[in-house]
């Protein structure tokens, strides 16, 4: 699944940073119009950051709205609107529906019950506006991977998950040029985020006796560092997959590289966390 790589305000020029910002913006307006101002706070930064790879590929139309729940929607902004766009939204919806199922699944209670029944009203929604296809993977993951316990299996299907909604996103470009490698690294995000939340997720699993497979490879440290090792290798062949997509000042490669970096760096508190914890 995806939900953890957001780029750093940092990371690059002002008048780039605005670019993503108003791709940001877009999707957040888009996600209102068709689900309700409280789905606003579900949108996938990941999804933002394939729009900014597909943008030369399509032509939004620029508008300015007062669209910000943030601003009380009194302060107007500049955003793009196009069916990419409003694919971008659906699909983020779908990706945090997936999400709430596994985790009313997992722990079950009053509160997730009632945000899964609220949820699963616009996913069936936003399924109405999607390619059969990818309808389709969406509910062979919720059958046959929620339920799962084959790390591999899930980590497998995380990637395709993830290759799937940039194929079903990219079906309204006309990209040619560098597709089958941005599905490709969209695949391994999918793997690396599982990965991830594995290892930010150890210690509350065990407290809440939920699965984790570093749980089920031992409970202790080696099991943990067998797994914080496949992480730094699914990282690096990542990074080294984006680098070689764009020429390295472009603002999608700087933006994605500094989303890996602030996940990396959860990682690596959650790691000495782990070790004081287990010693």
């Amino acid at each position: 699944m995806l939900g953890h790589i957001k780029p750093s305000d940092f990371s690059c020029s002002p008048l780039a940073k605005g670019e993503y910002k108003k791709l940001y913006c877009s999707v957040c307006s888009s996600m209102q119009k068709q689900f309700g101002i409280l789905a606003s706070g579900l949108l996938v930064h990941e999804l933002v950051l394939a729009i900014l790879f597909l943008k030369n590929n399509f032509n939004p139309e620029e508008k300015r709205e007062k669209c910000c729940p943030l601003g009380c929607f009194l302060i107007e902004k500049d955003i793009y609107t196009h069916q990419v766009i409003d694919s971008a939204a659906r699909l983020s919806l779908l990706s945090v529906w997936l999400k709430i199922t596994d985790s009313v699944i997992d722990e079950p209670n009053l509160f997730k019950r009632i945000l899964y029944q609220m949820l699963d009203k616009k996913a069936q929604e936003a399924f109405k506006n999607v390619s059969d296809e990818t309808e389709n993977f969406f509910y062979e993951y919720c059958e046959s991977v929620i339920p799962s316990t084959d790390f591999q299996y899930i980590r497998k299907m995380s990637g395709l998950l993830a290759k799937k909604i940039l194929m079903e996103m990219s079906s309204l470009t006309d990209i040619q040029v560098q597709k089958k490698e941005m599905f490709d690294i969209f695949q391994l995000t999918g793997e690396l985020v599982l990965i991830g939340d594995s290892l930010l997720d150890f210690t509350r699993d065990i407290e809440h006796g939920q699965y984790n497979p570093i749980i089920k490879s031992g409970c202790d440290i080696v099991a943990y560092k067998k797994y914080f090792q496949e992480y730094l290798l699914c990282e690096k062949k990542l990074r080294n997959m984006i680098n070689k997509i764009q020429e390295k000042n472009s603002l999608f490669v700087i933006e994605f590289l500094s989303g890996i970096d602030g996940f990396s760096e959860r990682i690596y508190k959650q790691k000495k966390e782990v070790e004081l914890w287990i010693l």
